[in-house]
């Protein structure tokens, strides 16, 4: 039978077995915050994931410089996304519930390959497919944000280069001597 101190001794000795087996293994970093937007955090799995992608999309050399660039580059890119994100928002709360299906698609068609998805072929290469389309959510509704807050602007545009053309199309079927 056992004595309480072997049963304390087991108890403890199963509990560090358990700490040990269920803590991050060596080499493994844990989940933590590396910047926060206005309330909003990035996390270091976000960098990393946005990392990944702007490596694949760059193809540029793996280098040491290179590396410490796109992580740069990729936290600032996300710090920028919330960022635009909020602003669109204020003028249109439902602007990125809108265009998630889109973004998912364009993903989807974008990095297709032999019979796979966007989005399998991403994850087939370590990176997390909503990261990507979390990205193409914030271009496409920053493009939107864009064209609503200088509508008017465009408009003239679009007449300033109707003008133009139309001289251009009677400038070419003058005699050109």
């Amino acid at each position: 039978m056992m004595t309480r101190r072997h049963k304390l001794f087991a108890f403890f000795a199963l509990s560090l077995v358990v700490f040990v087996v269920t803590s991050v293994p060596h080499g493994q970093a844990a989940l933590e915050i590396v910047a926060k937007v206005n309330g909003k955090a990035i996390t270091n799995y976000d960098v990393d994931q946005r990392a990944a992608f702007l490596s694949m999309v760059t193809n540029l050399d793996d280098t040491k410089a290179n590396r410490q660039q796109i992580r740069k580059d990729a936290t600032q890119t996300l710090i920028d996304e919330i960022l635009k994100l909020e602003a669109a928002k204020a003028v249109d709360p439902d602007i990125v519930r809108r265009n998630r299906d889109l973004a998912k698609n364009l993903v989807d068609e974008n990095f297709a390959d032999k019979g796979k998805t966007g989005s399998n072929n991403l994850r087939d290469k370590g990176i997390d497919a909503r990261n990507v389309q979390a990205k193409f959510v914030s271009d496409i509704v920053w493009g939107e944000f864009i064209k609503y807050k200088f509508e008017s602007k465009f408009k003239e545009l679009d007449s300033i280069v109707d003008k133009a053309l139309l001289q251009i199309k009677k400038n070419s079927q003058k005699s050109q001597v």
